[in-house]
């Protein structure tokens, strides 16, 4: 008789994804540019995790993937440096070499200021957007005069210590970006 884990929400479907995501890592990861996000899959059911449907969390071509279970006992135990989404970025990234130099991108639910350092420690090449409030006090220009100076303008500032660079975009909204990969040059204008 099996026992299921009473904190763990997936615990009957933990049998199909897990040989799943085992499956997916055995022969490695073959692209350098990995993508990491997340995707709502439609679900009609009855389950203490529906958000509208099953919110998942994946890397590139789903070659591995975690069900969002909402907070738990055991992740509300153990807070990390990075948090949350830092720790699913860094199991997603499990099964990558780190000596391989891998791209990843994300977007700014995945991207605190703190985990592009450890990823560039860990030799993990990342850029994604990120929210202003999660910049660490950056000094990128406001969004007031930003506005000013019109369209097409744009902002940055990095830690060279770890070749972070981050830039604040005036388009027909504000959009933030940070990379400890690519840095601004050179510039070229896009429709």
């Amino acid at each position: 008789m099996v026992t299921l884990d009473k904190d763990d929400k997936y615990a009957k479907l933990r049998p199909l994804f897990d040989p799943v995501n085992i499956r997916n890592k055995q022969f490695g990861i073959f692209r350098h540019n990995l993508a990491i996000d997340e995707k709502m899959v439609p679900y009609f059911g009855r389950h203490s995790c529906k958000i509208y449907g099953a919110y998942i969390r994946r890397m590139a071509t789903f070659f591995s993937f975690i069900p969002y279970a909402g907070a738990n006992r055991k992740q509300e135990k153990q807070k990390s440096s990075v948090g949350l989404e830092g720790d699913v970025i860094f199991e997603l990234l499990s099964a990558a070499d780190e000596q391989s130099n891998y791209r990843v991108f994300f977007d700014n639910f995945f991207s605190p200021y703190k985990l592009f350092k450890i990823l560039h420690l860990k030799n993990f090449f990342a850029t994604g957007t990120i929210h202003e409030n999660r910049t660490n006090h950056c000094p990128l220009e406001f969004a007031k005069s930003l506005t000013k100076r019109g369209r097409r303008c744009y902002n940055s500032a990095g830690e060279r210590s770890i070749n972070l660079t981050l830039m604040k975009w005036n388009d027909n909204a504000f959009v933030t970006a940070a990379s400890n990969n690519f840095s601004l040059s050179p510039l070229t204008i896009a429709k």
